[in-house]
């Protein structure tokens, strides 16, 4: 059996490939031939290494620029590259992703497209070193930037760029970051440390819970106002150590019930300090939400209205004490009228009886004054008692049809000495055109004219006093 060839390398293979001709040239005496062979040969075994070398070199180059594009694809931050002139000739997915461009556009298009003007104006002018420290800030430093969107929104970025000496000009490696979460994240903290110090410093008390009711934070009003300390009652509820004996009940459950169903209310309730002390609270609660619109959290404030409150039960009890006064007044001049009323009709009566008895001119004019000025003094009783009915709210109207021109001579006859008294005239005028009866309550007529009256004749020095009837509209 034929022995196998043992596996030989190419460079080997050459190299006796080469020998064996140099050999049969010799064989043949033709020895410049063969000294060019042997030649050849030698430059074979010397070329054979800087070839493999090279082969190697460039497979180790190929695989490196696998591991870098592997690099930029799986990159999460924007990685863009330039040349000196500021044009783009690397643009991985997370540029693509994040500023809205595809690589096949912007590969060649200038940097600066992709960043807002810098202040200082400066531009890229075949200098972008000088562009981007000028413009944006030193090189291989995290600088702050606002870059551009491809439809034009603008957004907070940090950017580091990389030069890069390969061989001259450079290239450029700008590292991009999107960073609009973390400034809205930063605003919401200086947000929040600002509604913290309000928090700390007014005299209010403040508390976060969570959806359960429970105390995740409170502010030193809280302390000051009820006495225990922060640190005491987080994860309490307040309603389990402030709410007491007088603590309403309808309004706790008004409070429980409001924030099962997650909407805010406002409440005026008693609750109880760590001494035992009673004061009242208006609390007005907010519900918290988040991103999603969900409840996450409560926020209260609550305002200590002790003093405003006791001022109100102070007022309360004056007033509930003027109304019983009232009453007691209101009751005792309607027992004293009724005690005054009952004589006088007797009076006003045995007038009456003795007027109608044998009398001379003078007797019968006596009287009469004896009957007038009687009505008179129950006219004036009847007016006391209607403004006890009025305080009371009991005031009833008649409606009755009465004359009109005689109940007018009816007062200008009681207050006619009155008037003749300061020399004034008392004139009583009714327009013919209105009838003869009309409708309402005469008694009550009478004490508004004689109420009228008397005044207009207190009040007026010399001429005339006149009380005219007469019609605005017909019903």
């Amino acid at each position: 059996m034929p022995r196998r060839p043992p596996n030989l390398t190419v460079r080997t293979r050459l190299v006796l490939h080469t020998f064996a001709a140099a050999l049969s040239i010799l064989i043949t005496r033709d020895l410049l031939d063969a000294a060019t062979v042997f030649i050849a040969a030698a430059i074979v075994m010397n070329a054979t290494p800087a070839i493999l070398v090279a082969r190697r070199r460039t497979k180790e180059v190929a695989r490196k620029n696998a591991e870098f594009d592997a690099m930029l694809a799986s990159a999460l931050d924007c990685i863009i590259c330039c040349d000196n002139d500021g044009r783009i000739t690397q643009f991985n997915p997370a540029a693509e992703s994040t500023l809205g461009h595809s690589r096949v556009h912007m590969l060649g298009a200038p940097i600066a497209d992709l960043l807002a003007s810098p202040a200082s104006g400066a531009r890229p002018d075949r200098d972008i070193a000088g562009f981007f420290e000028k413009g944006y800030g030193p090189l291989g430093q995290r600088i702050e930037v606002e870059a551009l969107r491809n439809d034009g929104v603008r957004f907070p970025a940090e950017m580091t760029v990389i030069p890069i000496h390969f061989d001259a000009p450079p290239t450029f490696v700008i590292y991009l970051r999107d960073i609009s979460d973390r400034k809205a994240a930063e605003a919401k903290s200086k947000h929040a440390a600002k509604l913290a110090l309000v928090a700390s410093q007014t005299d209010n008390a403040v508390i976060i819970t969570d959806l359960h009711g429970r105390i995740e934070w409170a502010n030193e009003g809280f302390e000051r106002i009820s006495g225990y300390k922060i640190a005491d009652v987080i994860g309490k509820t307040p309603g389990s150590f402030l709410q007491g004996q007088e603590t309403n009940p309808d309004t706790v459950r008004f409070m429980r019930e409001q924030q099962r169903k997650g909407e805010p209310f406002n409440v005026e309730v008693v609750n109880y300090s760590k001494t035992g002390r009673k004061y009242w609270l208006a609390i007005s609660v907010q519900p918290i939400h988040d991103d999603n619109g969900q409840i996450t959290k409560f926020i209260a404030i609550e305002s200590d209205v002790t003093n405003r409150k006791e001022t109100e039960s102070l007022l309360q009890n004056a007033k509930e004490a003027a109304e019983a006064a009232n009453r007691a007044k209101s009751e005792f001049l309607a027992n004293m009228s009724h005690e005054i009323r009952t004589p006088l009709n007797g009076v006003i009566g045995m007038a009456g009886l003795l007027a109608g008895t044998p009398l001379n001119q003078q007797q019968s004019r006596y009287a009469q004054i004896i009957s007038s000025s009687g009505g008179c003094l129950l006219n004036l009783i009847n007016q006391i008692l209607d403004f006890s009915k009025i305080e009371a709210g009991k005031m009833e109207l008649e409606s009755v049809d009465f004359d009109l021109r005689l109940a007018m001579e009816d007062v200008a006859q009681i207050l006619a000495r009155a008037a003749s008294k300061k020399n004034i005239e008392l004139v009583c005028h009714v327009d013919p055109a209105l009838p003869s009866l009309v409708r309402g309550d005469v008694e009550r007529l009478r004490q508004v004219l004689i109420n009228l009256i008397n005044n207009a004749i207190k009040f007026t020095e010399r001429g005339e006093v006149v009380v005219s009837a007469f019609a605005t509209a017909q019903t």
